[in-house]
C-alpha cells in the first residue's frame, strides 16, 4: 500500500505570522515559493563580496533614480515571496516600508551564484517569468559570466544571453545602464 503524504502549503501571509510567532527566526535563510518555505544556500564571502561590488556599482550607475533593494523580499503572488540578491525597483518616497514590492515595481532582478547557479538559472528564472518579471541577470561566479533573461512569455523567457568577460551588458529594462562582466564577476 502507498503512503499518501499531504504537503501543507503556505501563503505570503502565513509565512510572514510564522516570523512573528518567533517559529521562523530573522536569521533563517529561508524564502516561501509556490507556497513552500525553502531553505537557501548560505552566503559565502565570494557571493557576499560580488553582490557588495554590484551595489556599488548600480549605486554609481543609476544614482538615486531607482531604489536598490539588497537581498530584500519581493511579493510575486500570494504564495511566492523570494529573496533576489538585487532588486532594481521603482522609486518610491515610502522605500517599500508599506508594502512589499510587486512585480509591476520591478525594472530588474539580480541573482549571484556561486554554489546555486541551477537553483537560479534554471528554476528562479522561470518563477519571474511566470510573474512577468521584465528581466533577470544571474550572475555566476564559477563560470564569470552574466546571463541575461528577458521577455517573459508563458512562464518562460523568450531571449536569454550569455555576457562573457569582456564583453558589456545592458539592461533592456534601464537603457541607461550597462556594465562590463568583468566588473560584474570580479576576480576570480
Amino acid at each position: 500500500m502507498a503512503v499518501v503524504l499531504e504537503r501543507r502549503l503556505w501563503t505570503a501571509d502565513e509565512f510572514h505570522r510564522l516570523g512573528e510567532l518567533g517559529i521562523l527566526g530573522e536569521d533563517d535563510r529561508v524564502e516561501l515559493i509556490h507556497g513552500e518555505i525553502v531553505t537557501m544556500s548560505p552566503i559565502g564571502d565570494r557571493q557576499s563580496g560580488a553582490v557588495n561590488r554590484l551595489n556599488e556599482l548600480l549605486r554609481d550607475h543609476l544614482g538615486k533614480t531607482v531604489t536598490i533593494a539588497v537581498q530584500n523580499p519581493i511579493r510575486l503572488e500570494n504564495a511566492s515571496e523570494p529573496l533576489p540578491d538585487i532588486s532594481i525597483l521603482k522609486r518610491r518616497a515610502d522605500f517599500y516600508s508599506k508594502k512589499t514590492p510587486r512585480p509591476k515595481d520591478i525594472f530588474l532582478l539580480i541573482e549571484v551564484a556561486d554554489s546555486s547557479i541551477d537553483y537560479d538559472e534554471k528554476f528562479k528564472s522561470n518563477l519571474y517569468a511566470e510573474s512577468n518579471i521584465a528581466e533577470v541577470w544571474v550572475v555566476n561566479l564559477l563560470m564569470g559570466i552574466v546571463i541575461q533573461f528577458t521577455e517573459p512569455f508563458a512562464g518562460k523567457y523568450k531571449r536569454v544571453r550569455r555576457a562573457h568577460k569582456g564583453d558589456s551588458i545592458t539592461s533592456h529594462s534601464l537603457p541607461n545602464l550597462t556594465l562590463r562582466v568583468d566588473e560584474i564577476v570580479g576576480e576570480n
